[in-house]
């Protein structure tokens, strides 16, 4: 699921697949439906922040073309970001 902002630009994804059902690409499936679906609502970005030290989940969304950047207002944060 995502959460569209206020400018109807951008909007905060969110993911989850239960531990047994991961690295089967469900989730892969799931985050590019969620991307098609933004691109139809006309959204320019999808983003989410996670720890640093959550490596499964920042390569994940590296392979999906996602880019990170340290998160200022939270230490040991990453903000993953997708301009769609």
């Amino acid at each position: 699921r995502y959460a569209v902002e206020a400018d109807r630009a951008n909007a905060m994804f969110a993911i989850v697949v239960a531990d047994a059902w991961q690295r089967r690409g469900i989730g892969t499936r799931l985050m590019r439906a969620l991307l098609a679906h933004a691109r139809a609502e006309n959204l320019a970005r999808l983003y989410d922040t996670t720890f640093e030290s959550n490596l499964a989940m920042r390569r994940f969304a590296a392979h999906l073309g996602f880019s990170e950047y340290h998160d200022p207002d939270n230490a040991g944060c990453v903000v993953i970001t997708r301009f769609i």
